[in-house]
This record gives structure tokens, sequence and C-alpha cells, in this order.
């Protein structure tokens, strides 16, 4: 084997140790060390906006829309279309099902 050869292969079996040995329990160290005991209160967003970007999605859109409106949260909250080049009539089934939302 060539010099390059042994640099590369020991280059690689480095990187697996890293992703696979090392890296991982790192991880939980720095997020054991984050948490530092007691979790606090969650806070509540100041609103949400879901994005949803769809494309010849004229079957499913208007279920999935009314199913994001539905959606119970404790902030504002809206949803937000994005179809660019559907074959089919998406849009018009996302605006149908948003109702003046949009």
């Amino acid at each position: 084997m060539t010099a390059a050869a042994l640099s590369l292969a020991a280059a690689a079996l480095a990187l697996a140790a890293w992703s696979y040995l090392l890296y991982p329990p790192l991880l939980r160290a720095l997020a054991a060390r984050q948490r530092g005991g007691e979790a606090g209160p969650v806070a509540t967003p100041s609103s949400i906006e879901v994005i949803v970007s769809a494309a010849d999605e004229e079957g499913v859109i208007g279920e999935r829309v009314a199913n994001l409106l539905a959606q119970q949260v404790a902030c504002p909250y809206s949803v937000a279309i994005g179809c660019d080049g559907s074959a089919d009539r998406t849009a018009e089934r996302a605006l149908g099902a948003l109702g003046g939302r949009g």
C-alpha cells in the first residue's frame, strides 16, 4: 500500500471512531451538564406559522389544510400554503380550504 492509501484508511477509521464511539458520549455529557437538574417551565411561543409547500396535491391538500386549521394552540396560529407550478388545482383547493383565512 502506498502512503496515501494508508493515510486515507487511517482518516476513515478515525472518522468512524469519532462518529460512533466518541461523539455520542460527548453529546450525552454536554446535555447532562446543560440540564443542570430540574427543567424549568416551557415558554409559550408568541406565535406559530405553519408553512406547507405543495405541488400537485389536489387530492389531499384540502384535508391537510383543514387538519392544520383544526389544531388548538395557546397563541396566534396561521397557515401559509406555497404552490408553484402545479399542473392540477392544488392552489384553488388550498384557498378553498383556508376559507378566507389566507
